[in-house]
């Protein structure tokens, strides 16, 4: 398995928070934007002394809620679409890999957003 972005996404200026994920081409629904390789362990949650890495971490396996997840490539890139996000993501540890695929069609110039609550919350409420 290789791990690489899709070629039409690239990472710019966000006009919501520093850096963002866009697609730099129509992208069709269930296209696979990117397959990451995981680092676990990387940091353990702890609230009486918080850091500013947290920010890019993934609190998501179920098993281990405190471990945080880093994933390489552009997985720590994609901002927050809460429910209405574009972007859905998957999370292997058996094969260390975060899937990020385009939950609908996507226009050339939108920010891939995730829904950073998508594992206690799965229900997506918009697509749009």
């Amino acid at each position: 398995m290789e791990y690489r972005p899709h070629p039409d996404v690239c990472v710019r200026p966000s006009a919501t928070h520093g850096l963002g994920v866009y697609a730099a081409a129509a992208i069709p629904a269930d296209t696979v934007l990117e397959r990451c390789a995981v680092l676990q362990d990387m940091y353990m949650r702890d609230r009486q002394r918080p850091c500013a890495f947290q920010r890019y971490l993934y609190f998501a396996w179920k098993d281990y809620p405190t471990v945080g997840i880093l994933p390489s490539g552009f997985g720590s890139m994609y901002n927050d679409g809460g429910r209405c996000c574009n972007v859905v993501y998957t999370l292997d540890m058996d094969r260390r890999c975060m899937t990020f695929v385009a939950l609908r069609d996507i226009e050339a110039g939108e920010e891939l957003r995730i829904d950073y609550q998508a594992m206690t919350r799965p229900e997506l409420k918009c697509t749009f």
